[in-house]
């Protein structure tokens, strides 16, 4: 797809802004390459539990370097969220599991991963203890179909790099300096203007996580 002209305009500004942008941005990419290979090797020796996991009753008693896996891994499964008894209830009764909440407590801990800059002041107005929390979708997944939902990586559109205020998030990548970059800050993620062309199934708000609540009984 090609795209309007005055996205050259914008590709010059963004150079602009950010010092020695080619150099600094071929390196970066070099060394993300080289990363992405160690990593890469790192999930195919560990397969699924590359992705940590937790239980739900233990959220509050993580060490420090357990939440710093979590936050570099981007993914994490806590489990016993909802009994099994009343998992099975749900299961039964999808109108009620989609009108109730069960995963309010563990929404505001993902959302108190995310923190303001150290240099800047806390955002007024903004509670990562109270999530507002949706459900869009209700889905029954057999073991080993996944022709329609293969696993995949949300990576965003132009958006990201387009929008002024959405662009301040990824600064330290633009500026070269990809291993500063903290996808935890909030700066940059509450102005952004996410969708910004009315595409179906994208939002216009920043949220902390996208999480499925699985009620089956089965190893991850």
């Amino acid at each position: 797809m090609s795209l309007p002209p005055r996205f050259i305009d914008l590709k010059r500004e963004i150079v602009d802004l950010y010092p020695n942008f080619k150099e600094r941005a071929i390196q970066a990419w070099g060394e993300i390459i080289a990363q992405l290979k160690e990593v890469n090797a790192e999930i195919a020796k560990t397969g699924p539990n590359y992705i940590p996991q937790v239980n739900f009753a233990d959220l509050e008693k993580l060490e420090p370097e357990e939440i710093d896996k979590i936050k570099r891994r981007g993914s994490v499964v806590i489990k016993d969220v909802v009994p099994d008894e009343e998992a099975v209830g749900w299961k039964l009764q999808l109108k009620e599991f989609v009108q109730a909440n069960p995963d309010v407590e563990a929404s505001a801990w993902l959302n108190n991963l995310y923190h303001a800059k150290k240099s800047d002041q806390p955002s007024q107005g903004v509670d990562l203890s109270t999530p507002l929390t949706y459900a869009d979708r209700f889905r029954i997944r057999r073991p080993g179909l996944w022709e329609m939902h293969p696993p995949h990586v949300d990576g965003g559109t132009i958006e990201r790099w387009e929008d002024p205020a959405f662009r301040q998030c990824f600064s330290d990548i633009l500026s070269g300096n990809w291993r500063s970059h903290d996808p935890y800050e909030l700066k940059g993620r509450l102005d952004a203007s996410t969708s910004r062309y009315n595409r179906p199934n994208q939002v216009n708000m920043s949220y902390a996580a996208q999480a499925e609540t699985f009620l089956t009984i089965g190893k991850v």
